[in-house]
């Protein structure tokens, strides 16, 4: 038994190494904001939006917790960039929890079974004995209603006879691991019958694109399928399949260590579980086991895997564990597919199927792999809808490429797909490459230039109580939101696609119909190292709307920002959008409006800049631009940079748009703040210069509460 330093219950939430030497600089960056604020004028304390001023307008179900936290905290945002960055440090299977923990503590329904004691415990148990990999395979029969043949018993036991009794273990670990998240799932499912759960996942997986979500059916009979959904959505307890994913994700770290030896001395700190919130103190040694048992492999060499094959058909999908998978005539992706090198291609796979099938996973070792289908509905490849998909790829240069619904996307569940190495290259139309709705999302890149095409919808998109992230921590990468081929043309612009894209959140607005609206949940696009560019058309880069909060956050290299409107830290009606760039000197085009640090309708939207000679091209309600009692903020603490205003255009560098004297919005103040804290700096707008201070006053109404704008530049080094 293996005795493992983990940290105790009560100091767990955020390591204190490994991302917190940033913090330093980023407290720093506060105070000066706040001293620069001051100076102008302007208290840091009223640069909020307050939730009473909210209720003026629309009673809702409750907002993520960390939309209030951005409204009540806007100038702490950048806090986010080094906590993010602990928090998501993801390197194997098992670091997928504390991510995963994150984002359901962003969401409001926490779950964090790596917190005490060994997450594993209940599948260990069971995994004793002489034959336990049998034991889980009556178990998996008796999931679907079946018991487990003769024939099939004497089957498994022949294929098995080659594998070593711990290969054995852990394979029965990992699949009762799996039958405890198949259990989890069905009671977070028993909401509805299957009738009713396959009309809400048949609404939600349709696509948004103009040419076919147009509807001529009767209002009412959309309304219902609407209040269908939306009641699933609120109702549905996403925290229970994320129990069994990040019970997967452990057991999948521990049955891959011995056959990924060769890397762990890549691996950032041994056996740490769960999250932490970066108190100090002594960890407490806790015996887990031989979780992630690293030290106990070093020493011995490599087995080869291949020596051993498991190919079994249950009611739950098949099981197929070797270098060669025939997958034709299955219904269903495999409950479990494990891959031992080789280079392969696969249609369907990490794709869950309920009501029958509730998880579904995939773990390939070696080759360059293709991920391809198309389908126009099922993408898969680490989708749970009703359910669980997780797909685990750790070596080749991959494809990954659907038309939707897939690479990570959660519908009412746990969608993870996790890439280890290699240049890869993702494709999708929409709602993929980490999207949730009403669960969690995770696609992680550990290593390797990639590159990410998708429409709309995804690049760390969170819907209604959804909750995603797309992380990638190494290398120069691309992220591209087609803003040519229009597909999902914009109600702002029809000449550019709502992309709705790379750190962005939304909910389902109905103010404007029949009333019903669920707020948005909360997307991340976090990009770790490397020069990247990112494109997008209108709401991308760090956008919120209808109480979402979408966030992007870049901790390195010199990058390239591309966009339209709503973009680059901008937020509508009662949402957050925060761009947060930690390092290296960047560009950024926005050039429409809504841009750079912009908030409309009592929305924050922010762009903070930590380091670098940056170029900044915009155009209307940009640079710290508050628009209908919205919040708007920009910040850039070092070196010279240049900002070009299209059009000289005034409605920016700190503007706040004048409050209707006949609205609500009239006794709710507005702000747009303007703060460029260090540096020679280069303005095309006559009225902002260096190390000075301006105001742009907009006319008011008498009893019009009047906004805040400020513009500041300091020089000193």
């Amino acid at each position: 038994m293996l005795f493992i330093r983990a940290i105790a219950a009560v100091l767990l939430a955020l390591p204190a190494a490994d991302g917190n030497e940033d913090r330093p600089t980023i407290v720093a960056c506060e105070r000066a904001v706040s001293a620069a604020l001051a100076k102008a004028g302007v208290d840091p304390a009223s640069v909020r939006v307050s939730p009473q001023d909210l209720t003026l307008f629309e009673s809702h179900p409750p907002r993520p917790p960390l939309v209030d936290w951005l409204f009540a905290n806007p100038l702490k945002a950048p806090l986010l960039a080094s906590y993010v960055k602990s928090a998501f440090a993801i390197t194997w299977p098992g670091d997928c929890v504390d991510a995963t923990a994150q984002l359901s503590r962003w969401s409001g329904r926490v779950v964090r079974r790596g917190l005490v004691g060994d997450p594993l415990e209940q599948q260990r148990k069971r995994a004793r004995g002489d034959q336990p990999v049998l034991g889980a395979l009556e178990r998996v029969f008796h999931l679907g209603g079946a018991a487990l043949p003769d024939e099939v018993r004497a089957q498994a036991a022949q294929q098995l006879a080659s594998a070593t009794a711990d290969e054995q273990t852990r394979l029965a670990v990992l699949m009762h691991a799996l039958c405890d998240a198949h259990e989890w799932a069905s009671m977070a499912c028993s909401l509805y019958d299957p009738a009713v759960w396959a009309d809400i996942l048949a609404r939600e997986r349709k696509s948004g694109a103009k040419a076919e979500k147009e509807d001529d059916r009767p209002a009412q009979i959309q309304f219902a399928g609407l209040q269908r959904s939306a009641d699933a959505v609120l109702a549905f307890d996403r925290a229970l399949p994320l129990v069994g994913a990040q019970e997967i994700a452990f057991a999948v770290d521990e049955f891959v260590a011995p056959y990924v030896k060769s890397d762990m001395a890549a691996r950032d700190g041994k056996s740490k579980f769960g999250a932490s919130d970066g108190r100090t103190g002594e960890p407490e040694a806790i015996d887990a086991g031989t979780m992630n048992a690293s030290d106990e492999i070093a020493n011995e060499p490599t087995p080869d895997p291949s020596r051993w094959s498991l190919v079994i058909q249950t009611p739950l999908g098949l099981i197929s564990v070797g270098t060669e998978h025939d997958l034709k005539g299955q219904t269903m992706a495999p409950i479990l597919l494990i891959d031992w090198k080789g280079d392969d291609s696969y249609a369907r796979l990490a794709a869950n199927s309920a009501p029958v099938q509730r998880v579904s996973v995939a773990i390939d070792l070696a080759g360059d792999d293709k991920y391809v289908n198309d389908d126009p509905v099922q993408g898969g490849f680490g989708a749970g809808h009703a359910g669980i998909g997780m797909l685990f790829d750790f070596a080749g240069n991959d494809t990954y490429k659907i038309k939707r619904n897939g690479l990570a996307d959660a519908l009412f569940g746990v969608g993870i797909l996790y890439d280890f190495a290699g240049d890869d290259q993702y494709g999708a139309i929409e709602k993929a490459q980490a999207h949730a709705v009403a669960g969690t999302a995770l696609l992680i890149d550990v290593a390797g230039r990639d590159r990410y095409e998708i429409y709309s919808e995804g690049q760390g998109f969170g819907g209604p109580a959804g909750a995603a992230a797309l992380v990638d921590r190494a290398d120069m990468d691309r992220y591209n939101a087609d803003d040519a081929d229009i597909t999902f043309p914009s109600p702002q612009s029809d000449r550019h696609n709502v992309s709705l894209a790379q750190g962005a959140a939304s909910g389902w607005r109905g103010d404007y119909m029949q009333g019903l609206s669920v707020p948005g949940g909360v997307g991340l696009l976090l990009d770790e190292q490397g020069n990247d560019i990112y494109s997008c058309g209108v709401f991308g880069q760090g956008v919120g709307y209808w109480l979402g909060a979408g966030l992007l956050i870049d901790l390195g290299g010199d990058d390239l920002y591309t966009g339209q409107w709503y973009v680059q830290g901008a937020a509508a009606h009662f949402a957050a959008g925060i761009l947060i760039e930690a390092d290296g000197s960047d560009s950024y085009t926005g050039t429409m409006n809504m841009s750079q640090g912009a908030g409309h309708d009592l929305s924050v939207g922010a762009l903070f800049d930590l380091a670098g000679s940056d170029r900044h091209r915009s155009g209307t309600l940009s640079l710290g631009a508050g628009n209908a009692s919205g919040v708007g903020i920009f910040v850039d603490t070092a070196d010279n940079d240049s900002y070009i205003l299209e059009k000289d255009a005034a409605s920016a560098l700190g503007y706040v748009t004048p409050a209707d004297a006949g609205g609500i919005r009239k006794v709710i103040q507005g702000m747009g703040l303007f703060l460029d804290l260090n540096g020679i700096d280069g303005y095309s707008a006559t009225r902002a210069s260096n190390n000075a201070i301006w105001v742009s006053p907009a006319a008011t109404s008498p009893g019009v509460l009047p906004g805040v704008a400020r513009g500041i530049d300091l020089s000193e080094k």
